[in-house]
């Protein structure tokens, strides 16, 4: 519906002001007037408050109210005089100021810039409307009792059949002109209410009212901030996102977020230095496997209830839709590495467990423990603590008391599975059990590759592999359209697919946030307490994310002034 509106918009744009749909036209990317674009960069899209874009969509139409109202004005005029002549009933005349006085205003919106003339308007059409209609039955009420619906016996026959024909005539011709001018006020209505509309918010932008919510007055102040200082700033030609490491604040300086900022800073200077953007995403996801960011990617965290580290990686290219992914990689230090290999070196796109391994050995990794003094020790603890948290159930012992093995309990003692609480969900996935680092690299063709890695949930049940190398949950990439990458219950989200969601809604036309929340909320339907996250980039630069689970959600976004981190608030 947002696309037929904003057709409309660009064709009464193009009729009022050729000069701004000259510029449209040459950029249908960017929807800006004339005067707009003049001093926006491209890259302030992203960070324009909520709904501006629909609006300045109306902006388009407001230009067009004008062109609309003289149109109207003409119109109303050229028929009623018609009509008078047609019925030599130029009383008529009077009928028609109402009309003209509504397209007037219509006309006047754009000169004066009245939203306030919206329902004055809707008033007089509705006036005009009854008048006509009043006028119609009256004179058919005249024409009735001029001539009888019982004609003289006498009068001949064709005579008769004449006063009949005109009789339908007359009501055909009116009952259509009722339609159309129905269907013409319905329409000048609807241009004038959000043409007004459209001025109205963007009145707002540029001069905010003390009607407005404090949080609106408070974003659009941060708004324009941002415009003056990025006004000088380069557009950028790349873009590489990382997900994962921190629910911080956005300047935090953390360690959780410093693994993640180096990961996708590496993976913008591979990208910027004339790498490709496959092995831009590979070079940013090794940085995080050999930093151990957050212990929950690469060797030496996450262990299973063996004590293993074991781990998952996906590598999607969006021209040819080509992947390669490995899970319950064991031994070898560089999954995404391995995951690419998976995609090069074979026509398969998914290998695990030891014969992962097998076939990294024969590509060339080397084999290497991926234990860790640190991992060994979080491994004791949990077992000191009774093997809590673990992913058993239905199971005896009692899972929730004790260690196993674990046997299945009988049939008849099986008790329906009960969805989980928050607490105990807060539990399972605490931030150093749920992240994934995924990346979303958009190079200057427009190309999309994405990525993930993780060493998985801890405490895993052996040979559990997770939602990150699983196409459509961890990452998905449509080169037509956008990417998107996931981190959180990786057990839940493999359900939904919540990667391939968002970037089919990118392929309905939605916003990279809409797309974001969409995919969150498929999930939150079933799991109200969901924990995870999801970040979405169209191919136009357009990007954003949604949370649960959390108060707020960090992305790190870098450029060649550096790594920033853009935080949004979570469902």
């Amino acid at each position: 519906m947002l696309c037929i509106r904003c057709i409309i918009a660009n064709l009464y744009l193009l009729l009022s002001n050729p000069r701004s749909a000259k510029i449209i036209l040459k950029n249908m990317d960017n929807p800006l007037t004339y005067e707009i674009q003049r001093i926006r960069k491209e890259k302030e899209k992203k960070e324009l408050p909520p709904d501006f874009w629909y609006c300045l969509c109306h902006t388009h139409v407001h230009k067009g109210s004008f062109i609309c109202g003289i149109v109207g004005i003409v119109v109303t005029v050229l028929y009623f005089l018609y009509v008078c002549w047609d019925t030599d009933s130029w009383e008529m005349t009077a009928l028609a100021l109402p009309s003209v006085l509504a397209y007037f205003l219509l006309m006047l919106g754009q000169r004066y810039e009245k939203h306030g003339l919206y329902w004055p308007h809707l008033i007089i059409n509705s006036l005009y409307l009854l008048g006509y209609l009043t006028f119609i039955v009256l004179l058919g009420l005249q024409i009735n009792e001029a001539y009888g619906t019982v004609f003289p016996p006498d009068m001949p026959p064709e005579q008769v059949a004449y006063f009949k024909r005109i009789g339908r005539i007359f009501y055909i011709k009116h009952t259509i002109a009722i339609a159309v001018t129905t269907i013409l006020m319905v329409i000048t209505c609807y241009l004038l209410k959000v043409a007004y509309r459209g001025f109205r918010y963007i009145a707002e932008i540029i001069k905010p009212s003390k009607e407005l919510p404090p949080e609106i007055r408070a974003q659009v102040r941060d708004f324009a901030r941002r415009q003056e200082e990025a006004l000088d700033a380069p557009s950028p030609t790349s873009l590489s996102i990382s997900v994962g490491g921190s629910v911080d604040a956005p300047n935090s300086t953390s360690t959780p977020m410093a693994s993640p900022h180096r990961a996708a800073q590496n993976a913008w200077v591979a990208l910027r230095n004339g790498q490709n953007r496959l092995e831009s995403l590979v070079q940013g996801l090794e940085t995080c496997e050999k930093l151990q960011c957050d212990r929950t990617v690469g060797f030496g965290g996450s262990p299973d209830e063996t004590g293993e580290t074991t781990l998952d990686a996906l590598i999607m290219d969006g021209p040819g839709q080509e992947m390669g992914a490995v899970g319950d990689l064991r031994r070898v230090k560089s999954a995404a590495r391995v995951a690419w290999s998976v995609m090069n070196y074979t026509t398969h796109s998914f290998l695990a467990g030891d014969q992962a391994t097998r076939f990294a050995v024969e590509m060339g990794f080397k084999l290497e423990n991926l234990t860790t003094e640190e991992s060994a020790k979080m491994h004791q603890q949990w077992l000191d603590q009774n093997c809590q948290p673990n992913f058993w159930r239905n199971v005896q012992p009692n899972s929730k008391t004790g260690c196993g093995p674990y046997k299945p309990i009988k049939s008849s003692l099986l008790k329906v599975a009960r969805p989980r609480t928050l607490i105990q969900e807060l539990e399972r996935f605490s931030q150093r059990s749920h992240d994934t680092l995924g990346m979303v690299v958009v190079d200057e063709n427009g190309d999309i590759s994405v990525g993930t890695t993780t060493n998985g949930a801890g405490h895993k049940i052996p040979g559990r592999i997770g939602d990150s190398p699983i196409p459509g949950a961890g990452a998905y990439v449509d080169n037509d359209f956008g990417g998107a990458a996931a981190t959180g219950d990786g057990d839940q989200m493999m359900r939904f697919l919540p990667s391939m969601v968002a970037v089919e809604q990118l392929r309905n036309g939605i916003s990279a946030r809409k797309a974001a929340q969409i995919a969150i909320l498929r999930i939150k339907k079933y799991y109200p307490n969901f924990f995870g996250a999801i970040v979405v980039a169209s191919k136009k630069g357009d990007y954003s994310a949604a949370c649960s689970g959390m108060s707020r959600f960090a992305y790190s976004v870098p450029s060649d002034s550096g790594v920033h981190v853009e935080t949004v608030r979570c469902e």
